[in-house]
């Protein structure tokens, strides 16, 4: 049949005839149209379903993605509490912590963020110590040198007051 089909149509329907009755090739026709038919619906069908499918599994890829994001953010979680030697089982009590913090009108995300810096702020506490301590060695030298410079203010206005008694003496300094 293959050769019928690519032949010209006369020879075709000879080729047809030996197969089918020739009073049924009308009915065969017909019958072979709506299968056609049939079969093109059939397609649309499939192709229908192909994109319902490539939908469902962008849709699954897009929740893979956003599942794997959330385990990367809990497997960081985990390895820092681990680090800073808290269980997993605290996560209950630091996010009532949280849901607390935001109840007394606080920002979480502010407290997080404060949290998350804490590293610097204990490395700026530091630093602010040891200017501290610097400052109050600085003022301890200045309130021990100016009491030197008191001592001998005095000293000086001892002997002042002894010139200005030999002046009235009439025992001075001539000039």
């Amino acid at each position: 049949m293959t050769a019928a089909k690519n032949g010209p149509p006369t020879r075709q329907l000879l080729d047809l005839s030996q197969s089918v009755p020739v009073g049924q090739i009308p009915d065969y026709i017909e019958e072979q149209r709506s299968q056609v038919q049939k079969s093109k619906e059939e397609l649309e069908k499939l192709d229908a379903e192909i994109l319902d499918r490539k939908t469902d599994l962008c849709i699954a890829l897009d929740e893979e993605a956003t599942t794997l994001g959330e385990l990367d953010q809990f497997s960081s979680l985990k390895a820092l509490m681990d680090k800073n030697g808290l269980a997993m089982l605290d996560n209950s009590k630091f996010g009532d912590a949280v849901v607390g913090a935001k109840q007394l009108g606080f920002d979480p995300r502010v407290i997080i963020e404060k949290l998350s810096n804490l590293a610097k702020m204990e490395a700026d506490k530091k630093e602010l110590e040891e200017k501290v301590q610097f400052l109050q060695k600085r003022r301890n030298d200045l309130e021990s040198k100016c009491s030197d410079l008191k001592a001998e203010e005095f000293v000086h206005a001892h002997t002042i007051s002894i010139y200005e008694k030999l002046e009235a003496m009439g025992i001075g300094i001539k000039n």
